[in-house]
């Protein structure tokens, strides 16, 4: 019986029997083809069995941590970064999904260990800022979703309480450079990054840097102009953050002090 077979059976299983299954070798196969070109297998079969196993807690913290430490690391979040337009982007974008799952599992339990989830979140950082393939979805493979995927690893790791203020810049530098990559987002992207600013709000940042922040954003897409004029790049990027700006300015919460503050760097 393959994955796939083994997966479909599962899907209609009780919880209960779940719990008498061979465990460690599931979670090895699952990990093995986590980022397999086949959407039905990769996204509804493997990354939604994951999510019943991690959220109803069908699975021990020892395993939760293994999916992390190996969700993480230089063969999963990290594999073949920089590529674009290959098949290595689904293996990357569902381990930042696996990855996300435990480190929010641990926000409510706190099984992990603080080094681990300091490594977690140094990872949410260097991913979004190391991934080249900004695709959504592809045909005939689905969703690879990758600035999306690793918004929401990177929403996460703000929301952990070992994620500090003084982190904050990083974290702000990292969705600064979603914006300026080579591609056109059209699959909510901006939407997911406006989470991790919600986060951000929630550890601390102030108007001040919020607006100073902006101001970089504006100043840099400015120093592209500069140089290529109306490119097809230029036109790119300013659509990619004239869209995440005018989520940012709609998203009332985040201006309720001041609902000017984002006013003048929508215009640039």
């Amino acid at each position: 019986m393959n994955l796939k077979e083994q997966l479909l059976i599962i899907k209609n299983m009780k919880d209960e029997e779940i719990s008498l299954l061979n465990q460690d070798k599931l979670i090895d196969m699952m990990l093995k083809y986590i980022g397999d070109t086949d959407s039905v297998l990769r996204d509804d079969l493997i990354h939604l069995t994951f999510c019943r196993l991690v959220e109803n807690s069908l699975i021990g913290f020892s395993l939760m941590e293994r999916i992390l430490e190996t969700s993480i690391g230089a063969n999963y979040l990290f594999f073949q970064i920089g590529e674009v337009n290959s098949d290595s982007v689904f293996k990357r974008t569902f381990s930042a999904l696996a990855a996300q799952l435990i480190l929010n599992q641990d926000i409510e339990e706190r099984f992990l260990s603080k080094e681990l989830v300091e490594k977690s979140i140094q990872s949410s950082f260097l991913y979004l800022q190391k991934e080249n393939d900004v695709r959504g979805f592809v045909e005939e493979k689905g969703w690879a979703h990758s600035i999306a995927h690793g918004a929401d690893l990177l929403t996460t790791a703000i929301s952990h309480p070992v994620f500090y203020p003084s982190q904050i810049p990083d974290a702000l530098e990292t969705i600064r450079s979603c914006l300026f990559k080579n591609g056109s987002y059209i699959d909510d992207e901006d939407e997911r990054l406006l989470f991790a600013i919600d986060a951000l709000l929630d550890k601390g940042l102030s108007d001040e840097l919020l607006g100073d922040w902006l101001q970089t954003i504006s100043s840099s897409l400015d120093e592209i102009f500069k140089v290529e004029r109306y490119s097809f790049h230029f036109y790119r990027t300013r659509t990619n953050i004239m869209n995440f700006l005018k989520s940012l300015y709609f998203d009332w919460d985040l201006w309720t002090e001041d609902k000017n503050l984002g006013c003048k760097y929508l215009i640039l």
